[in-house]
Parts: C-alpha cells; structure tokens; sequence
C-alpha cells in the first residue's frame, strides 16, 4: 500500500485511528487515577466517553458510507463493548454505576450471539451451496477480492472434508 493510499484509507477511516488512541487514554487515566478522591466522577466520564463519545464518533465517521441499520448496530455493540471493558479497567470496590449497567453487557453479548449464529448459518450455507467464483462473492458480499478468494478456498477444503468424513 503506497503512502498516498494510506493517507486517503486513514482519512475515510480515521475512527480506527482515533478509537484505539481513545482507548490508550482511558486506560491510562484508569490506571492513573487516585480512585478514592474522584471514583463516582471517574466512572461516570469513563463510562460517557465508552458509551457515547465513542459511538458518535464511530457514526460520524461512517454514517455516510454505511446503511443506517449498520452504524446504529454497529453503535450499540460499541456502546456494550464499552461497558464490558470498564468492567476490566475501573476496579472492582471504585464500580458504582458498572453494575448498574450489567444488562446492556448481557444484552449486548445475547445480539452478539445471535449474530454470530446468523454468520455460521450462512458461512454454512456458502461452503455447501453452489460452487460461485471469488468475483461473484465478492460482489454478493462486498468484501475485498482476496477475502473472497480465501472464502472459496475454504468452501472446498470443508467440502473436501465433509467428502472425506462421509466416505469413511
């Protein structure tokens, strides 16, 4: 990747720029703090920044390049996403409004489930459906050419060992 295309992906991505570095600062502030002097007001900016800070500048940044169901899927499992990390980075006896707010983890990791179990239902349905080219998955799912192609590599390496287990 030349040095100019690096410079146009980082300006039409920058949340995955900024958000680690966000991040960084949380955790470094986390870390840092003096807990007992600041807790209940620590917790509440930590939580605001994970929360919603970030989700809005996730939004901003895609909201014109992404269908509105995606970024606001997409917002809501950052904003879980964030709750469960300060679950890690606030310590346990500072956590006053973390447990308050254990339901959207739970909520967050129940959509999360059920949208991993839709990708294995069509992962499952690629391998064993109809043999299709790297171009025209490419196409159906939008992603990049190799990712395709790597795809339709496993798509008949599993069909290869599905072959495989049937025979013996």
């Amino acid at each position: 990747m030349g040095n100019r295309q690096l410079w146009r992906w980082a300006a039409s991505n920058w949340f995955v720029v900024v958000a680690p570095l966000l991040a960084v600062a949380a955790l470094l502030v986390a870390r840092s703090a003096g807990w007992r002097a600041a807790g209940a007001t620590l917790e509440a900016a930590l939580v605001f920044d994970a929360c919603f800070t970030l989700p809005v500048l996730y939004a901003l940044c895609y909201s014109r390049s992404k269908p509105l169901r995606q970024v606001v899927l997409r917002m809501l499992a950052l904003a879980c996403l964030g709750i469960y990390v300060l679950g890690w980075i606030v310590p346990a006896d500072a956590q006053l409004l973390l447990p308050r707010l254990a339901w959207a983890r739970t909520a967050g990791l129940t959509v999360l489930i059920l949208i991993e179990l839709r990708l294995v239902v069509a992962v499952v349905r690629m391998v064993f459906g109809t043999g299709a080219s790297a171009e025209q998955r490419a196409t159906q799912t939008g992603a990049p050419r190799f990712v395709a192609r790597l795809t339709v590599l496993e798509a008949r390496m599993w069909k290869a060992v599905w072959r495989f287990l049937r025979r013996n």
